[in-house]
C-alpha cells in the first residue's frame, strides 16, 4: 500500500518501519486543520488499492465517500443503508470480513455510552478473530479516538473497566495488526486525552495546527525529544501552521504541505449523493440479507419491549392506586375516631369498600408482575434461540463448504465412494473400521508403502489415490480424510507424506506423486 500526500512525500507500507511493525498512523490537529481531509486521502487511496475500510464517526461526515466508493453507511442522518443495532456486533463484523464490505458506523445515535464502548469492543474482537482466517487488507479508522480509549475514564459515564477492556483491544490491534493485516488510523483533536500507550504505538503521527493550550502540551511532552535529535520544531510552529500543513513524526520527520487532491467531497457539507452499486451481486445480496435480519430483530424487540413497557406502566399505576387507597384508609380511620368521639357512629361500609379496592389492586398487581416475569423469560429464551441459530448457521456453512468441494472438485464416482465410506464409518463400531490399503495395482510402489503407514498417513494418502490426478488444498484433504484441518495427527501425516516424496506440493495445494520416490 502506498499513500501520496504531495509530489515529494509518499508513504510506502513496504518500507521500514511499516514492513516490520505494520502501518499504524495517528492524525492530530484542531478543527479546520486539515486532519479529516488528510485522513480521506489515505482512506480513498487504500480503497483504490483494493482494501476494506471500517470507520467509526461521532459526527456524520464520512458518508460522502459514497460518491465514489461502494461503502455502506450504518445509522446516521445521511445516506443510511442499514440501522445500527449495538447488540449485534458480530453480524456487521462477518459481513465486513467474509464479504469484503466497507462500512461507516455513525455512533451519536447510541444514547448509552457504555453500550457504545461495549459494541466497539466486541466488534473489534470479532474482526480480529475473523482476520486470523481471511487476512483482508483492513483500515480501521477511529474518529475522536479519545472517546473510546481515553487517558483517564474520569468524566465519562461508562465504568472504568469498560474502557480498560476497550484500551486492551485497541492496543492488540496496534501490536498484532501486522500479522492480521489490520492497519489502525486514529484521529483526535486532543492528543493529550488519548491513551498514552496507543499514542506511543503509532509509528506515523501527523501534527496539524493547534490552539496555544494544546500546543504547549505537545511541545513539552513530545517535541522536546525531537529537538534533542536536531529537529527545529517548537510550539509556535504548531500554532501558526496553515490548513493542510503538518509536522510528520515518523521515518522521515519534517513539516509538509498536503497538496494531493481527494476524490470525494468534504463531509462538512451534505451534497445529494447517488448510490454507488457494490462491486458484485454477491455483495449486494449479503447487504440485503444483513439488512433484513437487522430490521426483523428491531421489529421483534420493539414489539416485546412495548408489551413489557405497558405491563410495567400498569404496575406503576396500581402501586400509585394502592398508595392512594392506603391514604384514604388512614384518613377514614382518623375520621372514624373523630366521628366516634362526636356522635358514636361509624361509616364502616365506606372503610370496607376501600379495603376491598386495595385487595383487588394487589391481586391485579401480582398478576401483572407474574406476566412481566413470563415476558422477561420469553425474551431470555429468544436470545438463547438466536445464539443457537447462529451456531446452526455456522454448521450449515461448514456442510455447504464440504458439499461444494465434493460437487466441484471430485468426480461423481469418487463422491459416491467417499459418501459410502463416511456412512459406513458412522455405522460400524470403531474396532471394525479398516483403512483401505491397496491401489488396485495402479501404483504398485504405494501398495508396498500403505501397510507400513499409520492410520492418519494411510487415510490421507488414500484420499489422493482416489482423487488422482486432482490437486487438493489442505482443508479439502482434511474433510475427505475425516479430520479437522488443524488436527495435529492430520498435519503431521501430511508433512510425513511430503517428506517421503509420496505427495508433492502443487501451488497452494498438494497432489499424488505418480512416480516412485527416487526416480
Amino acid at each position: 500500500m502506498k499513500f501520496r500526500l504531495n509530489d515529494d512525500y509518499v508513504i510506502d507500507a513496504a518500507d521500514k518501519p511499516f514492513s516490520t511493525e505494520g502501518f499504524r498512523a495517528c492524525l492530530t490537529g484542531t478543527s479546520g486543520s486539515g486532519k479529516s481531509y488528510t485522513a480521506a486521502l489515505i482512506i480513498e487511496q487504500w480503497m483504490d488499492q483494493g482494501g476494506v475500510v471500517v470507520i467509526f464517526q461521532p459526527i456524520a461526515e464520512w458518508h460522502t465517500l459514497k460518491a465514489e466508493y461502494p461503502i455502506q453507511v450504518i445509522g446516521g442522518p445521511h445516506s443510511q443503508d442499514l440501522p445500527l443495532i449495538v447488540s449485534e456486533p458480530k453480524l456487521y463484523a462477518k459481513a465486513i470480513i467474509e464479504q469484503g464490505i466497507s462500512m461507516i458506523f455513525y455512533t451519536r445515535d447510541v444514547e448509552n455510552e457504555e453500550d457504545l464502548v461495549k459494541f466497539v469492543y466486541k466488534f473489534t474482537n470479532e474482526i480480529m478473530a475473523l482476520q486470523q482466517i481471511y487476512k483482508r487488507p483492513l483500515l480501521f479508522v477511529l474518529e475522536e479516538a479519545h472517546e473510546y480509549a481515553p487517558q483517564t475514564p474520569k468524566g465519562h459515564i461508562a465504568p472504568p473497566w469498560v474502557y480498560n477492556i476497550m484500551i486492551k483491544v485497541l492496543t492488540d490491534i496496534h501490536t498484532q495488526g501486522r500479522k492480521l493485516n489490520i492497519c489502525p488510523l486514529t484521529l483526535t483533536q486532543r492528543p493529550q486525552l488519548l491513551n498514552y500507550t496507543i499514542r506511543q504505538l503509532c509509528n506515523l503521527t501527523l501534527f496539524g495546527r493547534f490552539p496555544p493550550q494544546d500546543a504547549k502540551y505537545i511541545d513539552h511532552n513530545i517535541l522536546t525529544y525531537y529537538r534533542k535529535m536536531g529537529y527545529d520544531i517548537k510550539d509556535t510552529d504548531l500554532i501558526t501552521m496553515d490548513t493542510g500543513q503538518f509536522f510528520v513524526m515518523g521515518p522521515d520527520s519534517k513539516i509538509i504541505d498536503i497538496t494531493e487532491k481527494r476524490k470525494t467531497p468534504h463531509g462538512a457539507d451534505t451534497p445529494i449523493l447517488e448510490y454507488v452499486e457494490p462491486v458484485s451481486k454477491e455483495v449486494q445480496a449479503a447487504i440485503s440479507d444483513l439488512g433484513d435480519t437487522l430490521r426483523e430483530m428491531l421489529a421483534k424487540r420493539a414489539e416485546e419491549e412495548d408489551e413489557l413497557t405497558k405491563a410495567k406502566r400498569r404496575v406503576k399505576y396500581l402501586e400509585n392506586q394502592v398508595k392512594e387507597q392506603k391514604e384514604k384508609i388512614k384518613l377514614g380511620v382518623n375520621l372514624k375516631e373523630l366521628i366516634q368521639s362526636s356522635n358514636g357512629t361509624v361509616d364502616t361500609g365506606r372503610i370496607e369498600a376501600l379495603e376491598k379496592d386495595i385487595r383487588e389492586h394487589k391481586t391485579e398487581k401480582a398478576d401483572l408482575i407474574e406476566k412481566i416475569d413470563e415476558l422477561e423469560a420469553k425474551i431470555s429464551s429468544i436470545e438463547k434461540l438466536e445464539a443457537e441459530i447462529e451456531k446452526l448457521k455456522e454448521n450449515l456453512e461448514t456442510f455447504e463448504a464440504l458439499k461444494n468441494v465434493l460437487e466441484k472438485v471430485f468426480k461423481p464416482k469418487i463422491i459416491e465412494k467417499t459418501i459410502v465410506r463416511q456412512v459406513s464409518s458412522q455405522l460400524k463400531p470403531r474396532s471394525n473400521r479398516k483403512t483401505i490399503s491397496s491401489t488396485g495395482g495402479k501404483f504398485p510402489w504405494l501398495d508396498i508403502w500403505l501397510p507400513k503407514l499409520n492410520t492418519p498417513q494411510s487415510k490421507v494418502l488414500q484420499v489422493f489415490i482416489e482423487g488422482y490426478p486432482q490437486s487438493m488444498a489442505e482443508r479439502e484433504v482434511a474433510m475427505l480424510a475425516g479430520y479437522k484441518p488443524k488436527t495435529g495427527s492430520f498435519k503431521q501425516a501430511l508433512r510425513d507424506l511430503v517428506k517421503w516424496n509420496l505427495l508433492i506440493k502443487d501451488g497452494s495445494g498438494y497432489k499424488l506423486n505418480d512416480r516412485p520416490p527416487g526416480t
